[in-house]
């Protein structure tokens, strides 16, 4: 469950820095969305698929809620970023 939890915020973080295009944050842009860190972040899916492959139904369902969950705060937290 925290394996899902780790890989929504990190992949959140990587498709949000691919997006940003103002040079001021070109740093974090650089590091968030980088080739290596998108490796990264491949290697955690992979992870969430075999740990998946041996969880129970209602292990799933937990996972799914947590996953929506995560990318609710997510879209929220990046959306007041964009607004201000």
């Amino acid at each position: 469950m925290m394996l899902t939890i780790f890989y929504g915020i990190e992949l959140c973080y990587f498709k949000a820095w691919k997006a940003v295009k103002n040079e001021k944050y070109n740093e974090f842009a650089n590091r968030w969305s980088s080739d290596e860190f998108g490796k990264y972040i491949d290697k955690l899916e992979v992870a969430i698929e075999k740990a998946s492959a041996k969880a129970s139904e209602d292990e799933k369902k937990e996972a799914i809620q947590q996953w929506n969950q995560i990318w609710e705060h997510e879209i929220n937290f990046w959306n007041s970023c964009i607004s201000k």
